[in-house]
């Protein structure tokens, strides 16, 4: 079995952050970029980063242990989860889909991710990742992939349903949200019938340059705001999707967030409250 290889990527200093993957040589959308292996973590990898934190925080951890992980950090080795990719197998247990972390070889895991603006994408097959062009990839351009995840400007990783799925960038001043994403495929088919989702969609259709996230409020069931944060330009990445977090994992029934679009048909500025029933 030989795998696929485009043979048109190289590995240099990323505007991005740290090293990334280049094209040499024009790619059109739909070519195979790489086939490679990946590795399989077992469960209990997770389990062992939950259990390190708990140790951490408490005192049952050496001082001798805290300083390497800290050396760690002051180096500026990033955190390995930065690198590890979702695989969701087929077989379910108890009617509920499994994830495993899967760490893909050759330029896998140097691939830098992206929010919004990917030109590459993956699948898993029975004992391979498949990376492959999403739009023409032109020589010298970064190839920019989307690892089931969103980042903060600073690195701070946010799980996709936390955060409403938003996918943002920080563009001209704001945070827009362009495109919805999800990390899990239960999620993507449970979208289809949820009316907050379609409702945004269906804003992106019209919407210019994508929505801006203007306020975040919590309601009751009668309606009434219990808690309310309008949402200043310029707010950091990561503050803005620890906002929406927030919004989601509390108690509340609803959040209304509040949105606003240039229209692409008369130009003009609109606003509206996106309702999420939880």
């Amino acid at each position: 079995m030989k795998l696929q290889n485009c043979g048109k990527l190289e590995i240099r200093q990323s505007p991005i952050e740290g090293f990334g993957v280049f094209a040499t040589a024009p790619i059109k959308a739909g070519e195979v970029l790489e086939e490679v292996p990946f590795v399989l973590f077992p469960r209990y990898t997770n389990f062992s980063k939950a259990l390190f934190d708990f140790l951490k925080d408490s005192k049952w951890m050496s001082d001798k242990e805290k300083h390497l992980d800290n050396l760690r950090l002051n180096l500026k080795f990033k955190d390995p989860e930065k690198y590890y990719f979702k695989w969701f197998p087929q077989h379910h247990i108890d009617g509920e889909p499994s994830m495993f972390t899967v760490l893909p070889l050759g330029f896998g895991p140097i691939y830098n991710s992206s929010n919004t603006r990917n030109n590459a994408g993956w699948q898993m097959k029975e004992s391979t990742f498949l990376f492959r062009a999403e739009k023409d990839i032109q020589p010298d351009e970064e190839v920019r992939t989307f690892y089931g995840y969103f980042l903060g400007n600073d690195g701070t990783i946010f799980a996709c349903d936390n955060v409403f799925n938003f996918a943002l960038d920080s563009e001209e001043g704001s945070n827009r949200l362009k495109i919805i994403r999800f990390g899990e495929i239960t999620s993507f088919e449970a979208s289809k019938q949820n009316p907050f989702f379609l409702r945004v969609q269906q804003l992106f259709s019209v919407a210019k340059d994508g929505l801006v996230i203007k306020r975040i409020a919590l309601a009751q069931n009668n309606g009434n705001e219990i808690a309310a944060s309008d949402i200043p330009d310029n707010l950091p990445l990561t503050l803005m999707y620890q906002k929406l977090a927030d919004a989601r994992a509390h108690t509340s029934p609803f959040v209304k967030i509040g949105v606003e679009y240039i229209n692409k048909t008369d130009d003009k500025v609109y606003s509206e409250p996106l309702i999420f029933k939880k």
